[in-house]
Order: structure tokens, then C-alpha cells, then sequence
């Protein structure tokens, strides 16, 4: 699929499952690829019917083909079905997922408040996203978020059915997302100290070194707003990903707030080609992946440009625009700026 090589993840697929099985996102893919509008309204009344079951269609959609119009669709078809309220609440973290994706933050909100009415850990994954930095968050937004967390009692909130590594790191999630929203609102003594904070709680041996490491993380954050990208780096070189499987696809885990500040800190170094390999590929496959991919095609952009390789950089800014085309007002300079870039591009002569 990403490599849109669709013929073979279609035979890939048929070779799993049997005729009448395959899953219905892999189905609505096909559709959306061959411009079959029929079935693609068919696969939307066939995805407001089932009982149970995540609905994965708008997330794929939304990453494989950055159709974020018919995604919705069929988040809202989900949304109409009879699935319980759990299921219904991913989908709103999907919708939310997905407006961040296309810079659009005062949407995104609205969606993790209603999973969060099901789903308690979607307000900290509200608070994690504000810290990225890519985004505008206002400031009251970041001011409240941490309040929120600062009153937050990760010992109070009830004990889930199969409580698991996550459960016993949400003290860690606690503390390294207010050291990051710290940061964002430039209170780099405070941030510093939560980070000191984080490496002190005691944790399950299995999460040393990821614990280690978001405390580098949130070191690294600071560094880098402060203007000291070679600083965060070299606080970034030990962090190997070291994450226990089980916490692979639990943003508050996943690393990817590490890996896009080194990717930023070689772009700033003029360290252009490792820069390029971590914003292609550095994100493929995490939690937040969709949000990252228009700062990413942005990075790539400007560092292909600075290559002298015009052809990527054009096709890079296409996709940014693409992307984030319809983003909060507050982000439209960066969308303009691309725009101009593009045109200057394309209008070099070959």
C-alpha cells in the first residue's frame, strides 16, 4: 500500500483471507483507487451495519491515499452503526487523528473530548499532540491542558480489565507530557525539572531504558527551542528505541517525538542527507504517523531543494499544500510560503 503498489497488496491480501472475508478497508482501498463510486457507496452502507469490530477504513484511507473527505465518511458510517461506545470512541480519536493531519487543531479537539468521554487516556493524547511542534496551539489551550494534567492523579483512575505495561507507566506518560507542554510555553527550568522528575519515579525494570529515554527527550525539546540543535543531538545519539513491543503503538511510547526532534536538529545542522532519511522514513508505522506527514513532506522539501534535486522538491511541496490546504488559519503562512516555493520551482527553467 505504500508503496501504491496495489495489484500485489490485493494478492497479498486474497492469499490471507477468503473471498467473502476480505476486510472491508482493504475493499473500500481498491474502490477509492479504481474511481468505483458505486461500491464505495455500497462499502458505506455496509460499514454502518456491523455490531462489533474496529473500523480501520478511515484511518487507512487516510493514510494511504490522504482522501481525508471520504475517510470522514466513512467515520461517520461507523459512527451510525450499532458499536458499542468503546469502538465508537476510537473513531473519534481517528476523526481527531485526522484533522491534525491536516493542521486543522480546533477540530481535532472537539473529537478526543467525545472518545475521551469512553476512552479517559484521550485527553493525554490531546495534551501530547499540543506539544508537537509543527502545530498552533494557543497558548490558553497549552495553559489549560497542563493544569488539567498537573491535577491529574494517575493512581485515582480506575484499574483497566488487563491492565498491562502501559497502566503501570502512566505516571512516566504524566510527567513527560507536562515537561513537554512546559517547554512550549518557555518554562525551560520547570521542564528541566520534570524531566529530573520522570527519571526518578520508580518503574518496571523492562521500561529503563524508555523511561531513560524520554527524559533525553524532554532535555533534547529544550535544547532545541533554545536555539541548540547540535546540544539536542548529542542528547538524542544514545536513544536506540529501545520500546517493549507491547508500547509500540501507544504514542505516549512510541518515540516519535524523539525522532522528529533529531530529524529537525540535522536539518538545522545542515546535516541534509541523514536529516532526509529520518523525515522519509522515520515515522512509518508509528501511532501519530498521519499527523506527521505533511511537516514531513514540508522538510523534505526544503532539504531536497537545498540538494539542487528540483523534480523531489516540487513533488514534496505539492503534497505539504495538498495536505494541509485547508489548516487553521494560524499555519496558512507556512502553506503560503510553500506555495511561492513551488511556483518559483516550477517556473525555473529545465
Amino acid at each position: 500500500m505504500r508503496e501504491e503498489d496495489y495489484a500485489e497488496a490485493d494478492t497479498l491480501l486474497r492469499r490471507k483471507f477468503a473471498a467473502d472475508k476480505l476486510p472491508l478497508f482493504h475493499r473500500a482501498l481498491l474502490a477509492l483507487v479504481r474511481r468505483d463510486s458505486a461500491t464505495v457507496e455500497r462499502l458505506l452502507d455496509e460499514a454502518k451495519k456491523p455490531t462489533s469490530g474496529y473500523p480501520y477504513a478511515p484511518g487507512d484511507i487516510a493514510l494511504f491515499l490522504n482522501d481525508f473527505t471520504t475517510a470522514a465518511r466513512f467515520a461517520q458510517a461507523a459512527l451510525t452503526s450499532p458499536r458499542p461506545p468503546s469502538i465508537k470512541a476510537v473513531v473519534h480519536q481517528t476523526l481527531a487523528l485526522i484533522a491534525l493531519a491536516q493542521g486543522r487543531w480546533a477540530a481535532a479537539k472537539p473529537e478526543f473530548a467525545q472518545a475521551a468521554a469512553t476512552v479517559p487516556s484521550a485527553k493525554r493524547e490531546l495534551a501530547l499532540s499540543a506539544t508537537w511542534p509543527f502545530l498552533a496551539v494557543p497558548r490558553p489551550d497549552l495553559e489549560a491542558l497542563r493544569s488539567e494534567l498537573e491535577a491529574w492523579d494517575p493512581s485515582t483512575e480506575a484499574p483497566e480489565p488487563n491492565p498491562g505495561l502501559a497502566s503501570a507507566l502512566r505516571p512516566q506518560a504524566r510527567l513527560y507530557i507536562l515537561a513537554l507542554l512546559t517547554s512550549r510555553l518557555g518554562d525551560d527550568a520547570q521542564s528541566l525539572r520534570y524531566a529530573a522528575e520522570l527519571e526518578g519515579v520508580g518503574h518496571p525494570p523492562e521500561a529503563a531504558a524508555l523511561v531513560r529515554d524520554l527524559a533525553r527527550t524532554v532535555r533534547a525539546d529544550v535544547a532545541l527551542r533554545r536555539g541548540h540543535p547540535a546540544d539536542a543531538l548529542k542528547l538524542l545519539e544514545p536513544v536506540r528505541g529501545e520500546v517493549p513491543p507491547e508500547l509500540l503503538a501507544v504514542p505516549f511510547f512510541s518515540e516519535e517525538g524523539s525522532r522528529y526532534l533529531r530529524a529537525d536538529a540535522l536539518y538545522q545542522l545542515g546535516r541534509d542527507e541523514e536529516a532526509l532519511r529520518w523525515f522519509s522514513h522515520a515515522f512509518e508505522g508509528t501511532p501519530s504517523e498521519l499527523a506527521y506527514l505533511a511537516p514531513g513532506h514540508l522538510r523534505q522539501a526544503e532539504l531536497y531543494e537545498r540538494l539542487g534535486d528540483r523534480k523531489q522538491a516540487v513533488e514534496h511541496y505539492s503534497r505539504f499544500v495538498q495536505l494541509w490546504k485547508g489548516c487553521d488559519p494560524e499555519l496558512q503562512p507556512s502553506v503560503e510560503r510553500a506555495k511561492a516555493r513551488l511556483a518559483s520551482l516550477v517556473a525555473e527553467p529545465r
